[in-house]
């Protein structure tokens, strides 16, 4: 099982940037790891939440992030919610 499959990656990650490449290095900074409770050692499912500016208001999809570890992912998002300190995005891992 790759490092980013597993939630222990992404906890490690927690506060930090991950800038989307191909939109010049938006930041979206991650602000939760939830582990759903149907998750197993064997097949963990959890999902990340992010943060990012209110605009621009990205479209679900695919994106490649780079950690500031430099380890580059692809990742789908969804928006989630507007508020007064932007967008929120979730990413979801079955």
């Amino acid at each position: 099982m790759a490092a980013e499959h597993i939630p222990a990656f992404f906890e490690a990650l927690l506060g930090k940037p991950f800038l989307l490449t191909e939109r010049d290095n938006l930041p979206l900074h991650l602000t939760a790891v939830r582990i759903a409770r149907y998750s197993t050692p064997e097949h963990p499912s959890f999902a990340l939440h992010f943060r990012g500016p209110a605009q621009p208001e990205l479209p679900q999809q695919t994106y490649t992030m780079e950690t500031v570890d430099a380890a580059r992912l692809d990742i789908f998002i969804v928006p989630v919610a507007r508020d007064a300190d932007g967008m929120q995005y979730e990413a979801v891992f079955n």
